[in-house]
């Protein structure tokens, strides 16, 4: 009988260290899934934070080339001044392709580097495109900046055209675009100390994906979403 007793009281007692044990576990499973979510929301603001400076830093540049050609004394664009400005201040900056100046009818009249790129040549019209004529719209409207949607910026690689309107008197008299290419954007943006160190992916607003790092995978548990702003109506999701 004593025996017996004791059997059962080892019993319970092993039971009760398991149930201490799964109570344990389940404490820290919440805990690390609550720093991993801590860690995700961070991540992910910080990845729409430095997306969108960079983005900003780039119509800022683009802004002083427009400020060049609107406070010029003549209607004929400096194109050795413009190109001067342009070179010194985009030299450093590998997503940017092209930067061109267009009439308000939208005919590239002058580009940098002098070569272009697809439609940011010397006398093509910008209007025929597609993806840039929208883009010329919103930023005679709204006076302000605009960005395409996803497009060709170079052979084989995605990226955005920057598009900003010239004015003089209070009228649109012509464009400064700037092609920005993903690519360099997405690495010199998100590099560094958070490249490789979490996993996340990009997407425009027509849901393709247009960044993704290595480590993201669609077997999550969880997902933290942050919307970049871009120039004029489009926007990114970044899901970390």
């Amino acid at each position: 009988l004593a025996w017996l007793f004791g059997g059962l009281m080892g019993g319970d007692l092993i039971t009760g260290f398991y149930i201490t044990g799964l109570v344990g576990l389940v404490f820290i499973d919440r805990l690390l899934a609550r720093e991993y979510r801590e860690q995700g929301v961070t991540q992910a603001v910080q990845a729409q934070s430095l997306l969108e400076s960079h983005l900003e830093n780039r119509v800022a540049l683009l802004n002083g080339v427009t400020s060049l050609i609107e406070t010029s004394g003549t209607a004929d664009v400096n194109e050795e001044g413009v190109a001067r400005f342009t070179r010194r201040v985009f030299s450093d900056l590998a997503d940017v392709r092209a930067v061109a100046y267009a009439d308000a009818r939208g005919f590239v009249r002058a580009v940098f580097p002098r070569a272009g790129w697809g439609r940011l040549r010397s006398g093509t019209n910008l209007r025929d495109s597609v993806d840039i004529a929208p883009a010329l719209d919103e930023a005679r409207f709204t006076r302000v900046a605009a960005a395409t949607r996803t497009m060709p910026v170079a052979p084989g690689e995605r990226g955005v055209v920057l598009v900003e309107p010239v004015l003089r008197d209070g009228r649109v008299t012509g464009y400064t675009t700037a092609a920005i290419s993903y690519r360099p954007l997405f690495a010199d943006a998100l590099g560094g100390r958070l490249r490789g160190r979490f996993a996340y992916q990009v997407r425009d607003d027509s849901l393709r994906v247009i960044a993704r790092s290595p480590a993201f995978t669609t077997a999550f548990t969880a997902i933290e979403r942050r919307y970049v702003r871009l120039p004029g109506s489009h926007r990114w999701a970044v899901d970390v």
